[in-house]
């Protein structure tokens, strides 16, 4: 009975310490920094994924601060003016490469708070407000 103990004890700790690097390695948008004000932003970008693509939206409705530019590295991004985003797709950004990353939009926003950005890595989006 006590080495059975043991031995679910052993596999519990295995399981708990295999988890723990997988939790703590980065979130899973990406690394941004965020400078600029009303409608111009900018900072940098990196991931510890092979991103394959990119979107940036504002958290307002589409009509008030749709995106007008989105710049990634050497990419300029389309724009959808029915979404109000900006996206890049079919990139191959290789992991913590770090790119600077420049936007605009409409319209002011008051904080950078209101940009959304997605990274599209093992065929997924994944949002700084909950994944698409």
């Amino acid at each position: 009975m006590r080495r059975a103990r043991l031995t679910v004890l052993a596999v519990l700790v295995a399981l708990i310490v295999g988890a723990l690097p997988a939790a703590a390695v980065t979130n899973d948008w990406g690394n941004w920094t965020f400078t600029g004000h009303g409608k111009s932003w900018s900072g940098t970008f990196f991931s510890a994924h092979r991103v394959t693509g990119f979107v940036m939206g504002t958290t307002s409705l589409v009509k008030n601060n749709a995106v007008t530019s989105l710049k990634i590295g050497s990419h300029t991004c389309k724009i959808s003016t029915e979404r109000g985003t900006g996206y890049c797709y079919s990139v191959g950004i290789p992991a913590n490469k770090k790119l600077k990353w420049t936007a605009t939009t409409r319209h002011l926003l008051s904080s950078s708070d209101q940009l959304v950005p997605c990274i599209q890595y093992n065929k997924k989006f994944h949002c700084r407000y909950g994944n698409g």
